[in-house]
């Protein structure tokens, strides 16, 4: 029966073998050997480390304890494990007594547990040429998977005496040859002696090798009753720490293999060798560092939501589920965060996404940056796809161009190149330079078109302005509407106002245009416009205007000529009416001041249109022409 603690074994392995060491107060050493056993198909390596008790002079714990690493088919070994030791009188030699260790627990390929002999095995001290010798103890080992426990209960121990080696229990793997024990385990005979018969010590017994008063090192009995001191242990990394260290002086690793630390028997902190940068991952042993150098995990994850580190010198502080995927990418913390292009960042919150490169989510939640050196400084459900593109907070938010901005607030769009929306709620910013600056439901939509603020605001002429106020509407080119309430300027440059309509915008308001031409030497009558080209004065189908008209007029002044101006004002009402436009009445032009009585201004209509005409009759230089218009109209 197999357990989640227990490999699944089958009923043959693969040839074992065995390194393993022996640290003793006198026993230094360390070997290693194959043997070729197959009574299972997986192949056992374990290391096995032999510590002696400390000894007392009145009672002693007469245990070894036996340490070791197991691997299964190269890997560390999970699980429980029966350890069957028998004590030898020589490398192949009679079985003087064994030990059965059942269910023995291995963790992650280490282990530990205790053998205890009788002690008269350890009586082995003999007088041989004058000299103090121990006969040779020796020990074996055997393994197996726990998997017959039951039947283990009969094997308490084996008699003394046995003519030839002992075989281990059914199903054991045996480590070839046994392990030889040195004199420091057979000091447990020192137990027996606990009388010595007075004078049998003498001065002549203890001639030998002159002892400093501080002696570095074990002092022990040599042959011949001389004492010896025996050099002290290699050097180690002890609890209390260390002294007189030297910059050769490391604690790590020499061989290809990452260094762990660990707490409470969980992996706390992981050193990877990687070239040309070693890998740190600290936190849940899950967190992983793929095909990269130079990554650093600093901890969280967990078993579900691990930390994952996937490109070179990437950084993960904490958190879970977090991801780092390009080069230098950075996730601070937070949970479900991912920086997926080189140099991106994320400084922590909740399934932040920075796919470009060098972009940046300062938090919040569900942010995604797509271009560039982008940047998203918090908020939720905020997206930026273009270069350096910005959205500062907020929620719902959108900056889809390159260099657009978001300065926060929700559900606002900025999708043209440099266009800006500062705040605000469901404002959009549609073509590259347009600008809302706040306010709710406002639409910039043509380049360089600007919203100030208000609500229900629409600026959808080329670089139309509209202030504030609401429900205002700037189509025509250079539009402004300073604020005010349903107001409509459809005329280029037209600066429209209004405080509410009758049914349609603009249908109640006042207007403001400014018109220009030049006249010239052989050229003395032009037309005003808008545009100061072709734009004409349009009156609207259905619309009456009143037309109150200030022109003015100067020429260039080339000499011998001194420049000369007037100045004229014109009233009258206009309309159309079906698509047919005339006057109301008769329109009158006043002349405020001229230099030149023969200049003069004319009013008339077009199809659809004011034609305001300046003459400048036979002025020999050019003269330039301004109007402006201010009306009143109504529209039904």
């Amino acid at each position: 029966m197999n357990s989640p603690l227990k490999p699944n074994f089958h009923n043959t392995r693969a040839p074992l073998s065995l390194n393993r060491w022996c640290r003793l107060p006198a026993c230094r050493f360390r070997t290693s050997w194959p043997t070729n056993l197959t009574p299972r198909p997986r192949s056992l390596f374990t290391g096995l480390a032999l510590f002696a008790a400390t000894l007392g002079l009145l009672a002693q714990d007469l245990s070894f304890t036996v340490q070791g690493r197991l691997t299964e088919t190269g890997k560390p070994a999970e699980g429980l494990y029966d350890f069957h030791f028998t004590l030898l009188d020589g490398p192949d030699g009679d079985a003087l007594d064994d030990r059965l260790q059942p269910e023995v627990r291995v963790q992650d390929g280490l282990f530990a547990t205790t053998v205890t002999f009788r002690p008269a095995f350890f009586d082995v001290f003999v007088l041989a040429d004058d000299e103090l010798r121990d006969r040779a103890r020796f020990l074996r080992v055997a393994v197996r998977p726990s998997e017959a426990a039951a039947s283990l209960q009969q094997h308490a121990g084996r008699a003394v005496g046995i003519a030839s080696p002992a075989a281990p229990l059914p199903g054991f793997v045996t480590v070839q040859p046994a392990i030889r024990l040195t004199p420091a385990p057979t000091a447990i005979h020192a137990a027996a002696a606990a009388s010595v018969t007075p004078g049998a010590v003498t001065p002549s017994l203890l001639v030998g090798t002159a002892l400093p008063s501080t002696v570095s090192g074990l002092v022990s009995v040599q042959a011949g009753s001389r004492f010896a001191v025996v050099p002290a242990p290699a050097p180690a990394w002890l609890l209390a720490g260390n002294a007189a260290t030297t910059p050769t002086n490391f604690l790590g690793t020499t061989d290809n293999r990452p260094l762990d630390l660990r707490v409470n028997q969980q992996r706390a902190l992981r050193l990877e060798p990687a070239s040309p940068s070693p890998n740190l991952i600290g936190g849940a042993a899950d967190n992983t560092v793929t095909g990269a150098a130079g990554a650093v995990i600093g901890g969280g994850g967990n078993s579900a939501e691990p930390n994952l580190a996937h490109a070179n010198y990437v950084f993960i502080g904490g958190g879970s589920s977090n991801l780092a995927s390009g080069l230098a990418a950075v996730v601070g913390g937070g949970v479900g965060n991912a920086a997926t292009n080189s140099h991106a960042a994320v400084g922590g919150g909740w399934q932040n996404l920075a796919g470009g490169a060098a972009s940046t989510i300062a938090g919040g939640a569900s942010n995604q940056t797509a271009g560039d050196f982008a940047n998203i400084g918090g908020g939720q459900h905020n997206t930026t796809s273009g270069n350096a593109a910005t959205i500062a907070g907020g929620q719902d938010n959108s900056s889809a161009l390159d260099q657009s901005t978001v300065g926060g607030g929700g559900g606002n769009d900025a999708a043209g190149v440099g266009a800006t929306i500062g705040g605000g709620i469901g404002n959009r910013a549609h073509l590259d330079l347009a600008t809302v600056s706040g306010g709710g439901e406002n639409w910039a939509r043509e380049f360089g078109a600007t919203v100030a603020g208000g609500v229900g605001n629409n600026a959808h002429g080329t670089q139309s302005s509209v202030g504030g106020g609401e429900a205002n509407v700037a189509t025509g080119p250079f539009a402004i509407i300073p604020g005010g309430q349903q107001a409509r300027a459809s005329q280029h440059g037209q600066m429209a106002q209004a405080a509410g309509a009758f049914t349609l915008q603009g249908d109640a308001q006042s207007s403001v245009f400014v018109l220009r031409a030049a006249t010239a030497p052989g050229q003395p009558l032009a037309v005003l416009s808008l545009d100061g080209q072709s734009a004409p004065l349009r009156i609207e189908l259905n619309r009456t205007l009143t037309f109150d008209i200030l022109i003015a007029g100067r020429s260039a002044g080339v000499p011998p000529n001194f420049a000369i101006s007037g100045g004229y004002h014109a009233r009258g009402v206009i309309q159309n009416t079906g698509g047919t436009v005339a006057f109301v009445g008769t329109p009158t032009v006043l002349e405020l001041g001229e230099d030149d009585p023969a200049w003069g201004i004319t009013l008339a209509t077009g199809p659809d249109h004011l034609i305001i005409q300046a003459n400048s009759a036979a002025t020999p230089d050019s003269v330039r022409w301004v109007a402006r218009v201010q009306t009143a109209e109504v529209a039904w």
